[in-house]
């Protein structure tokens, strides 16, 4: 008797330990939303600054949105910047920042852990900085000859506003050539105050071989202004690995120009 007595003793402490154990489990992992913030800063052009863009006093009125969240969720910067993401469960999200006028950014496939403590975003503070959207528009644009594989690329652009314009350039051997449909890109950077365009480049052989025919478009590009942000002139694509930059003004292409890609001499 005294055996089956403190064997029974024994399954009721094994069973309030479980129960125990339970409860506690389901509090610590309870928590399935959180805050994510942040903060950032808006760039634009100010007067006597040789067409460079400086922090503006007023950073409110960018949307930040957790594309892939449902319900979608999504929130207002203020004007210093600062912003919070109330209510985001855990799970991995694009954050689109945008503010008409403004160039966007997107950060892709970033990871949220939810918790009682609000989150920072990218573990950074002031990371985001979006640049003025230019005024620009290209007047012409054609390809030259130079010698046997090198090319140049020369034309014109209209700048009433006289800051500093850069230009993206994206080469296929389809006319359908764009920033989102290409096979080589690179950064033009358009010297004097003529708004002259004039770059010279070597057709790369593999990619464009001699007799294909070459297409090329270019957008306006407004690289970052501050030393501390030369990281963000560029992210990777999440799913594809393909390098895309940010400045892109992709609702003013160049019109598509093409070539014969002539022989190489090598």
């Amino acid at each position: 008797m005294n055996f089956i007595t403190k064997g029974y003793k024994t399954i009721v402490v094994l069973l309030i330990v479980a129960i125990f154990a339970s409860c506690e489990k389901e509090v610590i992992y309870d928590i399935d939303t959180g805050q994510l913030a942040g903060n950032l800063r808006l760039f634009g052009y100010t007067p006597h600054q040789f067409g460079l863009q400086t922090p503006l006093s007023d950073h409110s009125g960018v949307k930040v949105t957790a594309e892939g969240s449902k319900p979608e969720i999504s929130t207002y910067s203020d004007i210093d910047g600062n912003y919070v993401l109330e209510n985001l469960p855990s799970g991995t999200y694009n954050f689109l920042f945008e503010k008409e006028g403004f160039y966007p950014i997107v950060f892709q496939g970033v990871t949220f852990v939810a918790g009682e403590v609000p989150q920072f975003f990218m573990n950074n503070i002031a990371n985001v900085y979006m640049s003025q959207k230019i005024n620009t528009e290209i007047l012409s644009l054609n390809f030259e000859i130079i010698y046997t594989d090198i090319l140049a690329i020369r034309g014109t652009f209209s700048n009433p506003d006289e800051v500093r314009v850069d230009y993206m350039c994206y080469l296929s051997d389809s006319p359908d050539v764009s920033y989102n449909n290409y096979m080589e890109c690179f950064r033009i950077q358009p010297y004097g105050e003529e708004n002259r365009i004039n770059h010279t480049f070597r057709a790369d052989e593999v990619l464009f071989p001699s007799g294909s025919t070459l297409y090329a478009v270019l957008y306006p590009y407004v690289p970052p202004r501050s030393p501390n942000i030369s990281d963000l002139e560029y992210y990777y694509d999440y799913e594809s690995g393909e390098k895309i930059y940010l400045g892109i003004d992709n609702q003013y292409p160049s019109q598509v120009i093409d070539v014969v890609v002539p022989e190489s001499i090598y």
